[in-house]
C-alpha cells in the first residue's frame, strides 16, 4: 500500500488515499494524524486480506 497525501492550501487537513484490499479510499484527517491513519489502515488490510485467505470466497463488505 502506497498512501499519498496533500495538503489543500485554504485547509488545515491532508487528504490521505489509503488501499484496502485492492480499492483505494480518500480520507482527510488532521497532518499530526497522518502516520497513524496510514498505520491504521495497513494493519486493517493485512488482517482483511488474512480473513480472505483464511476462508471461503467472502465479498469484501462481509469480511469488513
Amino acid at each position: 500500500m502506497s498512501p499519498r497525501a496533500s495538503a489543500p492550501a485554504d485547509s488545515e487537513n491532508l487528504s490521505v488515499t489509503v488501499r484496502i484490499m485492492g480499492r483505494e479510499y480518500t480520507v482527510s484527517c488532521p497532518p499530526e494524524e497522518h502516520e497513524t491513519l496510514v498505520a491504521s489502515a495497513e494493519l486493517l488490510n493485512e488482517r482483511m486480506s488474512a480473513i480472505r485467505r483464511r476462508g471461503k470466497a467472502l465479498g469484501t463488505e462481509r469480511i469488513a
